[in-house]
């Protein structure tokens, strides 16, 4: 979903690859999370962002994400909930491909992601630590 300066080079691949059939290029769209949970993988191409909202939504949803190497990804994904590949369409494409063609290890992977939005990213768990931060300031006089 979505689009940028690679999608073109993105499409070329799939279709070299013939996965013309099994990879969709929405463009920008509204409706993203029920796309999400219905996705064998999600690609992150981006060169640089903070923590994306789509890796969490797509983790939460058990959908594995196969990123570029931008900021956090590495934390987020190395627990083996993806895979964190060069800036590279290339290298993103080939690990995109690996994913669709091993379901098994997609479906761990899944499974892996999940658990890790539950235990970390909850909102009980956000909840404490704003109260932890809070109360740290408050301590300051700030």
């Amino acid at each position: 979903m979505g689009d940028g300066p690679l999608r073109r080079r993105l499409e070329s691949l799939a279709e070299g690859l013939a996965l013309t059939g099994a990879v969709r290029f929405t463009g920008l769209r509204r409706d993203a999370r029920p796309l999400i949970a219905r996705s064998d993988v999600v690609a992150f191409s981006s060169d640089w962002e903070g923590l994306p909202m789509v890796a969490l939504e797509a983790l939460a949803a058990g959908v594995p994400v196969v990123s570029t190497e931008v900021e956090g990804m590495s934390e987020l994904l190395g627990t083996g909930a993806g895979v964190v590949v060069p800036p590279d369409a290339d290298a993103l494409a080939r690990e995109i491909v690996a994913l669709i063609r091993a379901p098994d290890r997609r479906a761990q992977m899944g499974r892996t992601g999940r658990e890790r939005i539950a235990t970390e990213f909850s909102v009980e768990r956000m909840v404490a630590a704003y109260q932890g931060l809070y109360r740290e300031l408050a301590s300051r006089g700030r």
